[in-house]
């Protein structure tokens, strides 16, 4: 599904993407969704720079986005950007197995072992 930043006109094709409550939609055709509470993006080479800078500056303008989790797909790593009641982020590393990521924005609680499990790191 797609998410329009509305302030920006950015439209995108995150990874993960969780709404709570209502879900609105930009149109009709129901196929592009206004309010995420929780947007996850697989880091890969190509995207980590555009992921971590232009793409978060866009996806902090969505006033519904409490929680922005980046995934490494080379190694065990996760960061998680929490947005704070003063509008600030808060950013936590994950990287050891056992490691308890709390998304409170979707009452979710996972360990990086779980999220990693099948995986194959080089």
């Amino acid at each position: 599904m797609r998410v329009l930043v509305p302030s920006t006109g950015l439209y995108t094709y995150p990874d993960v993407i969780v709404v709570c409550g209502e879900p609105r939609f930009d149109d009709a055709e129901v196929d592009t969704l206004l309010n995420p509470a929780f947007i996850a993006e697989i880091l890969s080479p190509s995207t980590e720079a555009y992921d971590r800078g232009r793409k978060f500056e866009h996806y902090q303008a969505v006033a519904s986005l409490q929680e922005y989790m980046l995934i490494a797909q080379d190694r065990m790593h996760v960061d998680l950007f929490t947005r704070q009641p003063d509008g600030t982020w808060l950013l936590r590393g994950f990287t050891r197995a056992h490691d308890a990521i709390e998304l409170a924005s979707i009452a979710c609680r996972v360990t990086l072992g779980e999220l990693y499990e099948k995986i194959e790191l080089s």
